[in-house]
């Protein structure tokens, strides 16, 4: 049988992956930004002193939940890739990310249905983290595999840049919402109205998924009948189980706490930890977003001019290691002393000096330019080190442990370990000691530095890379 084969554009398919990759990120930071509402309205009174803060981190939890899922996903969706084509996880995640949104805009409080409000916010999570498990490795292979070499990782950092810009875009949204809605009709219930924005971009999206072609490198491959049955089978087998591995252990775990340092610390740490006001936490994370966005481009620009990828993340990683805790510890440091005055409502945070407001902008991006050098160029060495009957299991499985459970985690541990920093200063000086911790945010940071390092060492010393491999993409 003759396969026929489309002509679609690169530009479309790079649009039908990014459209996508909006939707579902979207999902997720909106949740971010709304936890304390959706504390407010599922989770039940904590009384204490350390109540608020209780519910926090159990909404915290609520969040890591849909990262948790995301490697059991990577079993299904992986698979689905290599076995039925690209397209098929496309279409697949997109409509359970949307069963998810509308669940939790729909979902009764806790005081209408109890614990079971708890529960089903659960279910719906784990949906949503089941989802998005099949997004981003169909995504940047499907753009990977129709993307000349030497434009290769400039194509793909253009989806890695969209759940960047998504944060961009949640916040915006929540702004506006909240200028339409007074306060207490916001609070209310008004906030549920933005897990409801995707229903507008699911039928582009859907069609334009529909009607998305296979490339043709994976068409011809096709014929390993053996590999479309079982690729999971297949991709555990000595020979490729072992990059495999060494993969994880270092650029997927190293890199999923790397990544998490700006895509998903800066809103938890900003507000929670250095207990700067909502309204400046959101634009300094805006500002620097779209003042590191361009590094992206240049950083897989010079990768593909240079046909280089490894020596870029590697030292991508160890510039992490070495500057990004202290950078934090200086957003930190900031916080202490330029501040204008401290909100009525402590909750509310603290109002930085326009100095104050610069240096973390400053602090920030420079977070977003070190994570920029790693994210934008290690999905594209990913693709290029894997066999094509293999590919999209292999990038599922790295990606959704190493950014689906690493990355969620440090935000959690980080906001952890900062707050039984501050108890146990607030003891200290209760009982007229000096404090413990001078700098309880850096706390968190101390595992972080040991994974991260153990990452570094391993690559240095295990990881052969083979630029020319036989098994990776050779258009």
């Amino acid at each position: 049988m003759t396969t026929v084969f489309k002509k679609k554009s690169l530009f479309t398919i790079v649009l039908t992956a990014v459209v996508g990759t909006i939707i579902e990120w979207y999902d997720l930071l909106i949740f971010a930004i709304l936890m304390p509402y959706i504390a407010d309205t599922f989770l039940p009174i904590i009384p204490g002193a350390t109540g608020k803060n209780t519910r926090y981190l159990l909404t915290l939890i609520t969040f890591f939940i849909t990262f948790l899922c995301r490697p059991l996903g990577s079993f299904f969706f992986g698979p689905l890739g290599d076995k039925r084509g690209r397209k098929a996880p496309f279409l697949v995640s997109l409509v359970l990310m949307l069963i998810g949104s509308i669940g939790i805009a729909c979902l009764p409080s806790f005081k209408m249905i109890g614990y079971w409000a708890p529960v089903l916010l659960i279910i719906f999570r784990i949906v949503q983290g089941f989802a998005v498990s099949g997004e981003f490795a169909a995504a940047a292979v499907t753009i990977g595999e129709h993307s000349p070499i030497n434009k290769r990782a400039q194509y793909i950092s253009m989806l890695v840049m969209s759940p960047m810009l998504t944060t961009v875009v949640a916040i915006w949204i929540y702004g506006i919402a909240q200028r339409m809605m007074s306060p207490q009709t916001f609070a209310d219930g008004g906030w549920r109205l933005l897990f409801l924005v995707t229903l507008f971009l699911f039928p582009l999206s859907y069609y334009i998924r529909k009607e998305m072609t296979e490339s043709q490198v994976f068409l011809k491959a096709r014929g390993s009948l053996e590999v479309m049955i079982h690729p999971i089978k297949q991709t555990f087998k000595k020979e490729n189980f072992k990059k495999l591995l060494l993969f994880l252990l270092t650029f997927g775990i190293g890199g999923g706490i790397t990544i998490a340092c700006y895509l998903l610390l800066p809103i938890f740490y900003l507000e929670h930890i250095a207990h700067i006001a909502h309204s400046q936490a959101e634009k300094i994370i805006v500002y620097a977003t779209l003042i590191m966005a361009p590094f992206y481009y240049l950083f897989a620009y010079i990768s593909d001019r240079l046909q280089i990828r490894k020596p870029i993340i590697v030292s991508a990683l160890i510039l992490a290691l070495i500057f990004i805790p202290y950078l934090y510890q200086k957003i930190y440091e900031v916080t202490l002393t330029h501040v204008v005055v401290a909100t009525p409502n402590t909750l509310a945070g603290v109002l930085l000096t326009a100095d104050g407001f610069k240096w973390i902008l400053l602090l920030l991006t420079l977070i977003g330019i070190i994570v920029g050098l790693f994210n934008s160029i290690v999905s594209s060495f990913f693709c290029e080190e894997f066999p094509t009957t293999l590919r999209n299991t292999s990038l599922a499985f790295i990606y959704n442990i190493g950014v689906g459970i690493f990355s969620s985690l440090v935000p959690i541990l980080l906001t952890y370990y900062n707050d039984q920093a501050v108890v146990a200063n607030t003891k200290a000086l209760a009982i007229g000691q000096p404090i413990p911790y001078p700098y309880p945010s850096m706390e968190g940071f101390t595992l972080w530095k040991i994974v991260l390092a153990t990452c570094c060492v391993i690559v240095l010393l295990y990881h052969r890379s083979n630029r020319q491999n036989k098994n990776g993409l050779e258009y």
